[in-house]
């Protein structure tokens, strides 16, 4: 890799390169017409751990005053660092210094951001807005870019405090606290660190075969079908994935469940296959926020017309609800690993790097509290690497997946207590730092859309200009995709009358519809605990964007060709009459006329993005994986901060995977680091 100048990429035939890749403007500023500087004042910012903004004052002939905002850096490390640059460039009059030991991202963002004030101060040709979102890394001579955010920082050579354990977890999230928990019950003495003021864990959907709960309501996955499974996703990820790790989750994700609820015995475990006042709940009495932990499956009972066999998209019953959330098991979970004398559980407290030992083998990693001293913890078995995703770092996301851009609606978001966003990658980048393998396919954003007012039921389907354009008969994943793919990014979901009569030929699974019953109250709760499955006439009403008595009128108000959707409708029609659909491929028995008043039409442009489900390549054993595929000993990620189980698409296929995931493998890395598998 060439070893590029700040000012070279800036400048000459780089900047004019960069300004192509990057659409960036270019501004030259007047030549100073006497001395070396034009007089005033110039910033410029850079990319360190957060974005580094330097402001210089200049005379004719001198720097006369450096600032320098560093407040999105380590506390304790890059702020102090900022602060001994800042005289040092004054004194040396130039951005060349030395960086400082512990702090090379701030302090090479410190001089890259220098170095622009200078240029401008000169008056040469400086890329406006010098860097923050456009220059963080270099291209080498062949003309590969190299992010900065891959580049190992300095190694760590002083620190306030150090202490010995067996296992050291990064990260607090759903596979942090079970890998915690694993490894303490394994009779190993752990540290964990988790960045924010306490553990980080959300939703309430886990993705699991062949738990004691969901055999004992009678629901049961056989060799065959959890070879299907498994076979299902290696083809939806077109076999990229380790299939061990698939392996392992079929396998022993039940298990899994089982442990994880053990913490919660008093958890009141539902009757999916009954009614809410069945289960003790009489007209609308439910309450999952009344400090009672709540288990049920989730769209199971299955539609009773459903072959799965028969699908080309099946998606398997696989998902068990928790209610509140996650949040109320891990609740009780944390407060037992509280009260361990295994355990020390740090909050508010960053993993700033990992570090070897002689032979190579992860050994542990320095931590920094919140008062800024830092602490070496030497783990004698091994690292945990549980820090979630990057879907916050929008440097990664630019790197890894810019098909992310597309979609607006984030959630899932958490933030440390000063304010910061986390979900920054970190598990990641700490890997990186120590010969870790990213993930080397196109990354997976976690994506849904929830469909129009029957979900993601394969009615017709048209885009913003009135015309069909597919076999509307996929999951809500695929979905997600074509509406960002379609004028105006939106869809157009179109139905008639009987849609009540057209239901029960529709697919179960991930936001489809295949019953309507006159209360909610009357639904199983298998579909009452997350209203999907069956639904009531008056939610459809509510959720449909426009009912009209004409076509003409339903155009209208979409604000589309009356025509094109007339012929839309009258080909569509006739394809369902024919009994075939020679235009896109849609089973028979979903290809239904649109012919009665009234006519339905729900705009869909809802793309929601949940997280990045790539990461570290690790194998089924949780362990993670070099540039050659081989392990590197003592590391371990699990959660989001695991690669090698998706590429480029998180198939609904079998649903609550990524918390299922988390679970399985935080369970499974905290055993293998307790017992240093290798």
């Amino acid at each position: 890799m060439a070893n590029l100048s700040r000012r070279d990429f800036l400048r000459g035939t780089t900047a004019g390169a960069l300004g192509l890749a990057f659409g960036g403007v270019f501004n030259s500023m007047a030549t100073a017409e006497e001395g070396i500087y034009k007089p005033g004042t110039y910033s410029a910012t850079a990319q360190g751990m957060g974005t580094v903004t330097v402001t210089m004052t200049f005379d004719a002939n001198s720097i006369t005053d450096v600032k320098i905002d560093a407040s999105g850096e380590t506390e304790g490390l890059g702020t102090v660092a900022a602060e001994t640059l800042a005289g040092q460039i004054l004194t040396a009059q130039s951005a060349q210094v030395d960086a400082i030991s512990g702090a090379s991202l701030t302090s090479n963002a410190v001089k890259q951001a220098a170095d622009a004030c200078i240029s401008q101060a000169k008056g040469e040709t400086v890329l406006v807005n010098a860097t923050a979102e456009q220059n963080w890394g270099v291209f080498d001579e062949e003309g590969i870019f190299h992010p900065d955010f891959l580049t190992p920082p300095d190694p760590i050579e002083s620190w306030d405090e150090e202490t010995d354990v067996d296992v050291f977890v990064a990260g607090l999230g759903l596979a942090g606290i079970c890998a915690t928990r694993a490894a303490a019950e394994a009779g190993k003495k752990v540290f964990a660190a988790e960045q924010c003021s306490t553990f980080q864990v959300r939703s309430g959907q886990i993705g699991v075969i062949n738990s004691s709960y969901q055999n004992d309501m009678g629901l049961f996955f056989d060799e065959q079908t959890k070879q299907k499974i498994v076979m299902h996703q290696m083809r939806a990820n077109n076999w990229r994935p380790d299939q061990g790790v698939w392996e392992h989750w079929v396998n022993h994700s039940g298990e899994a469940m089982d442990w994880y609820l053990a913490a919660v015995p008093d958890a009141i475990y539902l009757n999916p296959k009954k009614t809410p006042a069945e289960n003790g709940f009489p007209d609308g009495t439910f309450d999952a926020n009344d400090g009672n932990t709540y288990v049920c499956t989730f769209n199971w009972p299955m539609n009773p017309n459903a072959d799965l066999d028969s699908e080309i998209y099946p998606m398997f019953p696989d998902n068990v609800v928790v209610r509140p959330g996650n949040s109320a098991v891990c609740e009780k979970i944390m407060a037992n690993l509280e009260n361990d004398p295994l355990c020390s559980i740090n909050y508010n407290t960053k993993v700033l790097q990992l570090f070897k030992d002689e032979s190579g083998r992860v050994a542990g990693a320095f931590v920094q509290r919140v008062d800024g001293s830092v602490v070496k913890v030497n783990a004698a078995n091994g690292v945990c690497l549980c820090c979630g995703d990057y879907g916050a770092d929008k440097h990664m996301r630019d790197y890894y997946s810019k098909e992310s851009f597309q979609i607006q609606g984030w959630t899932w978001t958490s933030f440390t207590d000063d304010g910061k966003q986390t979900n920054q990658g970190m598990g990641l980048k700490l890997g990186a730092w120590v010969g870790a393998q990213v993930d080397p396919g196109a990354h997976t954003i976690m994506t849904h859309t929830f469909g129009g007012s029957l979900g993601c039921d394969p009615f017709l389907l048209v885009d913003n200009h009135g015309r069909r354009f597919m076999n509307e008969d996929v999951a809500g994943n695929y979905l997600s995709f074509k509406i960002l793919r379609s004028p105006g990014k939106k869809l157009w979901q179109i139905f008639d009358h009987n849609y009540p009569q057209q239901l029960s030929t529709m697919p179960t699974g991930h936001s489809c519809y295949w019953g309507i019953v006159d209360d909610e109250e009357e639904m199983n709760f298998g579909q009452y605990i997350e209203k999907i499955g069956q639904t009531t006439r008056e939610t459809v009403e509510e959720g449909t964007t426009f009912i009209c008595d004409t076509l003409e009128e339903l155009a209208q108000k979409m604000e589309i060709p009356y025509e094109n959707l007339k012929a839309t409708i009258d080909r569509y029609n006739q394809l369902a009459q024919d009994g075939f659909d020679s235009d896109f491929g849609k089973r028979s028995d979903r290809l239904y006329p649109i012919a009665q008043a009234p006519f339905y039409a729900t705009e869909i442009s809802n793309v929601s993005a949940f997280c990045m489900v790539s990461g570290l390549m690790v194998d089924g054993n949780c362990r993670v994986l070099d540039e050659n595929n081989e392990i590197i000993p003592g590391l371990y990620a699990a959660g989001n901060t695991a690669g090698n189980r998706f590429a480029q698409d998180y198939p609904c296929i079998t649903m609550g995977i990524s918390h299922g995931f988390a679970m399985t493998f935080g369970k499974l890395a905290g055993e293998n680091a307790a017992m240093k598998l290798s």
